[in-house]
């Protein structure tokens, strides 16, 4: 799905990865569910080949999570590239769980995936 299949950790030293924990069939279906979600809402495209522009109406943030990603960004010198594919893998992290809106433990998933953070979800 996406990069995410490039990037994806298939488990983790210390098991925190929360998608490490999942059976093949449970995550086949929920990369289903996310290319359905993403085929309807926009129109027969992934995520992964939004424009920046595309991406913003898919996208609704709210301050913690504009708050995260601009600190993320800006501690990291991340470019804009960066961003935008670390906002695409949070957008397609929350579509593989069924939800509206990606959140601010979506992003931190997306950036530890990103391999900018360590992978601690505090679930």
């Amino acid at each position: 799905l996406d990069r995410i299949a490039i990037r994806f950790n298939c488990g983790t030293e210390n098991g925190v990865d929360s998608f490490a924990k999942l059976s093949l069939e449970t995550m086949r279906t929920m990369i289903a569910t996310a290319w359905k979600v993403q085929y309807e809402r926009q129109y027969y495209k992934l995520n992964n080949y939004l424009s920046p522009e595309e991406l913003l109406p898919v996208v609704k943030f709210g301050d913690s999570e504009q708050k995260f990603i601009g600190t993320w960004a800006t501690e990291n010198d991340a470019s804009q590239r960066a961003v935008s594919n670390v906002i695409k893998l949070a957008r397609t992290i929350a579509d593989m769980r069924g939800k509206d809106d990606a959140t601010e433990q979506d992003l931190h998933e997306a950036v530890a995936l990103f391999g900018k953070l360590p992978v601690d979800f505090g679930e």
